[in-house]
């Protein structure tokens, strides 16, 4: 219901942009076509995880989520293509994974759903399990620095009626600072393609 219905029927049609093809497009940031092992934090009902396969149609997608029904989901998804998840029924920021085990952590609008030490832990644990050389991408919600204040207040406003408790600290973290002391260089924090949503973090473990 949620993957059909509030998506397709209610944020599409309400939200600027393709939101499906935003989370094919945005991995274009990647510098790399050559990943071996995708992990996906919060797959949700695989809607990003449909485009992390078909843009890297060679790679190992791991996918994890604290919801068992939206995994059910998501590996009804892949069952139907004949796709072959590894899904995981855990925390982002306590995989409990060997280190070095991936070569992509990402996550797609997920970051505003739960508090910002969350975050900043998911990061931590990217860098864990990332192989040396390996990138972060997670993708979210447009930065409170980035908007005027009325753009400000409509976001609050939306967030506030739309049952999003951490929307605002998720908004007003600094996402390059938190990608740094995690431990990651090269970090860009900015909006896709100038615009101001969606917009990514990316940053890239030293080799």
């Amino acid at each position: 219901m949620h993957g059909e219905l509030i998506h397709r029927e209610y944020v599409a049609r309400n939200y600027p942009g393709d939101i499906f093809a935003q989370r094919r497009e945005i991995l274009s940031v990647l510098p790399r076509k050559d990943y071996r092992r995708i992990f996906e934090i919060g797959t949700s009902s695989a809607h990003y995880t449909l485009q992390l396969a078909a843009t890297f149609p060679q790679a190992e997608i791991w996918g994890c989520d604290l919801s068992l029904r939206m995994l059910e989901q998501a590996q009804r998804v892949a069952n139907e293509r004949g796709l072959a998840w590894k899904l995981y029924q855990l925390a982002g920021e306590d995989t409990g994974f060997d280190a070095a085990c991936v070569d992509l952590v990402t996550s797609y609008i997920v970051m505003h759903e739960v508090p910002a030490d969350i975050t900043r832990a998911q990061m931590r644990e990217a860098f864990r399990i990332l192989r040396p050389g390996g990138d972060l991408l997670f993708t979210d919600v447009t930065r409170y620095a980035a908007l005027d204040r009325a753009g400000e207040f409509w976001a609050e406003y939306t967030a506030i009626n739309g049952g999003e408790p951490f929307w605002r600290e998720a908004a007003r973290l600094d996402l390059k600072q938190a990608a740094e002391d995690a431990g990651f260089v090269n970090v860009r924090s900015e909006g896709f393609r100038g615009a101001k949503y969606p917009w990514f973090v990316y940053g890239h473990k030293p080799a």
